[in-house]
C-alpha cells in the first residue's frame, strides 16, 4: 500500500525511480557513510518496482538489510558500500540434505552441484563451503562433540570436514556405488553408511576403519538410523524391507517386510520403541521396534515421502514430501497438527533442532527454510540461483536453438549472433525442450508437471490441461509433429494429439523406475531405459513388452536411430550398447567411460552417435564400427543434453557449467559458446564491507567482481 501511494503521489514509476536516484546521489555526497536503513530500503523499493538496476551506482552507501535474492544486479556498483545483513542469492543446486549442529548455531546443506555449505543460524550468513565430492551430496550429519561435519555422496565416498575451515579431514572408501544415507551413533563413535551397492558399512569414527559390512538387502539401501542407545541400526531398502542389525557384532537381527512401495526414509523415536518410515505410497508409518507391527499410519501427503524425523521430546513427527509440503503429526493421536507450505518442489530433507522449536527443510527448488515449529511460521529462507542447462534442441533450419534449465526460462538463441530472446518461464526447473518439425512451436516440460507449448511467431503460451503428477523429464514431437510424447517421475508416459492438445493415451504401471524413453521412427514402439537393467520396447498399440538386451546396472538413456534399425542404451555400468532393434543382437559395446552417461543422440543420418555425461566430455562414435571417432572437451561440469542440427554438421551441448557449446562435427572444434549473464554479472564489490569471506566467494561465483 505504501509503495502504491508513492507511485500515485509522484506521478508513476519513472518519477519515483528518479526521486530515489536523487536521494542516492545526495547520500553519496555525505561523508562518512550515514548509518541506517535508507540505502537498503531504496534498493528494496526499486526491486519491488522491478526496475532494471543495470549500471546503478550504490557505491559508498550503507545498504543494510537489502533483500537481493533473485534480483539481477548486472554491472551494479557497490564499491566501498556497507552491505551488512543484506541477503543475496546463493549458488545452491537442488538441496538434497540438511543438518543442524548440536548447539543449534550452524546448519549445513548438501546439493546436486556437489557442494556443501555451512551457514550461521542466527543471521543466515554463509560461513564456508566444503569442496571435494565429485557427485551429488546425499546426506549430512554434524558430530555431537567435535567440530566435524560428515557427508556422503553419489561418488561412493563418505567424507569428514572441519566446520571452521571447510578442510577435508578424511575420506572413507569402500562402497562401490552411491552412498545415500549416513547415521552416527549417539556417542559419536560409530558411523553407518548405506549404499546402492546393497550393503551397509559400520565405521569406527576415530580410526576411520570399517568394522562391519552388513549384507542382507537385495537392492539399494536408501536410509540408515541408530536407536537411542546406539546398540541397533535399522536400514531401509528399495527391496521394500527394513532390517534391524546388532551394532557391536554386526549380526542380522530381523527383517520387516513392508508393502508394495519402496521406503525412502526411516527414523527412530527418542525412546527407541518405534521406527517411523516414509515411502512411495505417500504414507508415513510407525512400526513397533520389537515386532515390526504397524502401530499407526499417517495419511495426507499427495506425493512420495522423502524424509521423516521426530521432535526431541518424541511428541511430533515431521515428514517432507514430493507434494512440496512438510507435515507435522501428533504421535499419540495420529492427527495432522500442521502443514507447512513449502517450496516449489519436492522436500528432500528435514531435521529438528535439539530443543524441538526449530525445523530446517531443504528442497529441490534450491531453497532452505528455517521454521518456528510452535507457530508454524517461516523464520528464514535462503534461495539458491543457478543457470544450469538441462536441455537443448535445434530448429529444423538450424538457425535457432532452444534451451531450458534451472532458471526456469525458455530461451531462443540465434546461432549466428549468439544473442537470445526469452519466450517465457515455467514455475520450476525446465528439464526438456523440443522444436516442432515445422519450426513453428516449441514444447517444454519441467518439474512443475506442466507441458507448455510456445508459438514462436507470437510468443503465446498454452498449457496442456492434463498434467503429470511429478517432474517431467521428456517432451518430444513425433508423427511429423501431429503428436507429442511426455514422460516423468510419476511413472507415466503420455501421448498427446497436437491438433486438439488432448491426451490420447497414458502408459503406466511399468514395473521399474523409468529414466528415459525414445519413440521409434515408425511411431509404433517406445524404447525404455529404467532401473531394471533390461532394455525393453513397448508397443504403443498393444502394450506388449519386448526384451532387447541387458546391462550390468540401471539404464539411464536410450536413443533410436533415424533409420529405425538400431537402439542405443547407456547404463550406470559405464557402457553404451548398440542393439539390432529387430533381433536384439548386441552390435557394439562402447566402453571408454569413467563416469555416468547423461545424454545421447544419433546423428540424422545414423552414422554417428554423441554421448555426454559426468566426465564433462562429449564422445562421437562411429555407429558402423563402434569406434570412438572424437572426444570433444571444453565443458567444466556435467553435460545434460546433446542435439544434432538437421544436416548433422553441428552439435549443441548443454551443461551444468551454465553454458551451451556449438561444435563442428567434422573437425571437433568448438564453434561458439552461448551463455546468459549470471545473476550478479559485473557487480563490483571492491572494498565493500559487511560481507564474510564465504559470502564474497559465492558472489564471485554468481558474477561479481573485486
Amino acid at each position: 500500500p505504501t509503495l502504491f501511494r508513492s507511485l500515485q503521489e509522484l506521478g508513476g514509476k519513472i518519477n519515483l525511480e528518479n526521486q530515489l536516484q536523487q536521494i542516492i546521489s545526495n547520500c553519496q555526497q555525505k561523508s562518512p557513510q550515514t548509518p541506517g536503513y535508507l540505502g537498503g530500503n531504496i534498493i528494496n523499493i526499486l526491486s519491488q518496482l522491478k526496475t532494471d538496476l543495470t549500471n546503478y551506482n550504490f557505491s559508498y552507501l550503507t545498504i543494510c538489510q537489502a533483500y537481493l535474492q533473485g534480483v539481477k544486479l548486472h554491472q551494479v556498483n557497490f564499491t566501498y558500500s556497507n552491505l551488512s545483513k543484506s541477503i543475496f542469492s546463493e549458488p545452491l543446486g537442488s538441496i538434497l540434505c540438511v543438518a543442524l549442529s548440536y548447539d543449534g548455531k550452524l546448519w549445513a546443506t548438501g546439493d546436486a552441484d556437489k557442494n556443501i555449505y555451512i551457514w550461521r543460524v542466527a543471521d543466515g550468513q554463509f560461513i564456508t563451503n566444503c569442496l571435494g565430492h565429485t557427485n551429488w551430496v546425499r546426506s549430512l550429519i554434524f558430530h555431537p562433540q567435535k567440530p566435524i561435519l560428515i557427508s556422503s555422496s553419489n561418488d561412493s565416498t563418505v567424507k569428514l570436514w572441519n566446520i571452521d575451515t571447510g578442510e577435508c579431514l578424511a575420506t572413507l572408501e569402500g562402497h562401490i556405488d552411491h552412498v545415500w544415507s549416513i547415521a552416527l551413533s549417539p556417542d559419536g563413535n560409530i558411523l553407518a553408511s548405506g549404499s546402492d551397492d546393497c550393503t551397509v558399512r559400520l565405521w569406527d569414527f576415530n580410526s576411520h576403519q570399517c568394522l562391519h559390512i552388513l549384507q542382507k538387502h537385495c537392492s539399494w539401501v536408501r536410509s540408515v538410523a541408530f536407536n537411542t542407545e546406539g546398540t541397533k541400526v535399522a536400514t531401509a531398502s528399495v527391496d521394500k524391507t527394513v532390517i534391524l542389525w546388532d551394532v557391536q557384532s554386526g549380526e542380522y537381527l530381523t527383517t520387516w517386510q513392508q508393502l508394495s512401495h519402496l521406503i525412502r526414509a526411516i527414523a527412530f523415536s527418542p525412546d527407541g520403541e518405534t521406527l517411523a518410515t516414509g515411502s512411495d505410497d505417500q504414507l508415513v508409518r510407525l512400526l513397533d521396534i520389537q515386532t515390526g507391527e504397524c502401530l499407526k499410519t499417517f495419511s495426507g501427503h499427495n506425493g512420495r515421502v522423502w524424509s521423516v524425523g521426530f521432535s526431541p521430546d518424541g511428541k511430533i513427527l515431521a515428514s517432507g514430501s514430493a507434494d512440496q509440503t512438510v507435515k507435522l503429526w501428533n504421535i499419540e493421536t495420529g492427527k495432522l497438527l500442521l502443514t507447512l507450505p513449502e517450496q516449489n518442489r519436492r522436500v528432500r530433507s528435514i531435521t529438528f533442532s535439539r530443543d524441538g522449536n526449530t525445523l530446517i527443510s531443504g528442497s529441490d527448488d534450491q531453497s532452505v527454510r528455517l521454521w518456528d515449529v510452535p507457530k508454524g511460521e517461516s523464520l528464514k529462507t535462503i534461495n539458491g540461483y543457478t543457470q544450469r542447462v538441462w536441455s537443448v534442441a535445434f530448429s529444423p533450419d538450424g538457425q535457432t536453438l532452444v534451451s531450458g534449465g534451472d532458471d526456469r526460462v525458455v530461451r531462443l538463441w540465434n546461432i549466428e549472433t549468439g544473442n537470445f530472446k526469452i519466450l517465457g518461464k515455467h514455475i520450476k526447473r525446465i528439464q526438456s525442450v523440443a522444436f516442432h518439425p515445422q519450426g513453428t512451436k516449441i514444447a517444454s516440460g519441467g518439474n512443475d508437471g506442466q507441458i507448455r507449448l510456445w508459438d514462436i511467431a507470437t510468443g503465446k503460451c498454452s498449457i496442456l490441461s492434463e498434467r503429470h503428477g511429478d517432474w517431467i523429464w521428456l517432451v518430444a514431437f513425433y508423427g511429423e509433429g501431429t503428436k507429442l510424447i511426455s514422460a516423468g517421475d510419476d511413472g507415466c508416459i503420455k501421448l498427446w494429439d497436437m491438433n486438439t492438445n488432448s491426451c490420447l493415451q497414458t502408459f503406466k504401471d511399468y514395473p521399474h523406475w523409468m529414466w528415459w524413453v525414445a519413440v521409434s521412427p515408425d511411431n509404433q514402439n517406445l524404447a525404455i531405459a529404467s532401473d531394471g537393467k533390461l532394455l525393453q520396447t513397448w508397443n504403443i498399440e498393444t502394450g506388449k513388452l519386448t526384451d532387447i538386451g541387458e546391462h550390468q546396472d540401471k539404464l539411464r538413456q536410450v536413443a533410436w536411430s533415424s533409420n529405425g534399425k538400431i537402439i542405443a542404451s547407456a547404463s550406470d555400468d559405464l557402457t553404451v550398447k548398440l542393439w539390432n532393434a529387430n533381433t536384439g543382437e548386441c552390435l557394439h559395446t562402447l566402453a571408454k567411460y569413467t563416469k555416468q552417461i547423461r545424454a545421447m543422440e544419433f546423428s540424422p543420418n545414423s552414422n554417428l552417435i554423441a554421448t555426454g555425461g559426468d566426465d564433462c566430455t562429449i564422445k562421437l562414435w562411429d555407429v558402423s564400427s563402434g569406434r570412438l571417432w572424437q572426444t570433444l572437451t571444453g565443458h567444466e561440469n556435467t553435460i545434460r543434453s546433446v542435439a544434432f542440427s538437421a544436416d548433422g554438421s553441428m552439435l549443441a551441448s548443454g551443461s551444468e557449467d551454465e553454458t551451451i557449446k556449438l561444435w563442428n562435427t567434422q573437425t571437433g572444434n568448438c564453434i561458439k559458446t552461448l551463455k546468459a549473464k549470471r545473476l550478479y554479472e559485473g557487480m563490483n564489490i571492491t572494498g565493500a564491507t559487511g560481507l564474510t569471506e564465504g559470502q564474497k566467494k559465492t558472489l564471485l561465483t554468481l558474477g561479481a567482481i573485486i
